[in-house]
């Protein structure tokens, strides 16, 4: 089970799962059912929030201890394996925003690397809301020109909206860095392709006994929290997924 050695982190995570594949019973894109269900359980998110396995999974893999790793590595090829079958979306302009000011960390021209997987949308109002990042205090929104981001949504536990994920250790340019006043800073990125590939989009595995697990009904559905490109994601050593030092 891809799952089973993250039980001790993260103690509902084979609840979730099991409602997950529950949901992926015919999934599209020419994914396997636990390829489908490995993306939605990605998109979920539960109380408390540092429980749920798109927070720790980033966690670990922005972590400096390679250790932290260990558990999620059947995972890893299972989310992997999924993403590898989807197409990358057309050269487009996404958009990420976070209620921090982290402006002083992009410099134009410096190449900076998000080390954990990033949830982006296409949608610049979505993150103008006053739900999301609304019009006052510190905000930070980068408009990434990305080449490898993934359309997930219909894979995603909620399908409303668009999502488009950027694969770990991703690699960017800071293109431009803006003040648009009242606490916001537009940072403009660009990816780029690093001189050496940090994380293969590896062909199709075949996991057979390391698939996600599957039970009868689960009761979970109201709990579950959509992951949005909007959210702030605090690792232990306190640095956020964005490059920031700050909480």
């Amino acid at each position: 089970q891809a799952v089973e050695p993250l039980t001790s982190i993260l103690p509902a995570i084979q609840n979730y799962a099991n409602l997950a594949k529950q949901k992926c019973s015919e999934p599209v894109d020419g994914l396997t059912q636990d390829e489908s269900a490995a993306i939605m359980l990605y998109s979920m998110g539960w109380k408390p929030l540092n429980k749920c396995l798109y927070v720790a999974f980033n966690a670990a893999l922005r972590s400096t201890d390679r250790e932290n790793l260990k558990p999620w590595f059947l995972f890893l090829k299972l989310f992997i394996s999924a993403l590898s079958r989807l197409p990358s979306i057309p050269r487009q302009t996404v958009f990420r925003g976070i209620k921090l000011d982290l402006h002083e960390h992009y410099k134009k021209g410096k190449t900076v690397s998000w080390w954990g997987f990033s949830s982006c949308t296409s949608s610049r109002k979505l993150l103008d809301t006053k739900q999301v990042l609304g019009e006052t205090g510190p905000r930070t929104i980068f408009a990434i020109e990305c080449i490898s981001g993934k359309d997930i949504r219909k894979h995603c536990y909620y399908q409303s909206e668009d999502d488009i994920l950027l694969p770990a250790a991703t690699v960017f340019k800071v293109v431009g860095c803006f003040d648009h006043g009242s606490g916001l800073h537009v940072i403009q990125l660009e990816e780029t392709q690093p001189p050496f590939p940090f994380l293969q989009m590896f062909p199709r595995i075949f996991l057979e006994k390391k698939t996600i697990a599957c039970c009868e009904e689960s009761k979970l559905t109201e709990m579950v929290v959509e992951a949005r490109p909007f959210e702030l994601i605090v690792t232990d050593t306190g640095s956020t997924e964005d490059g920031s030092d700050k909480k």
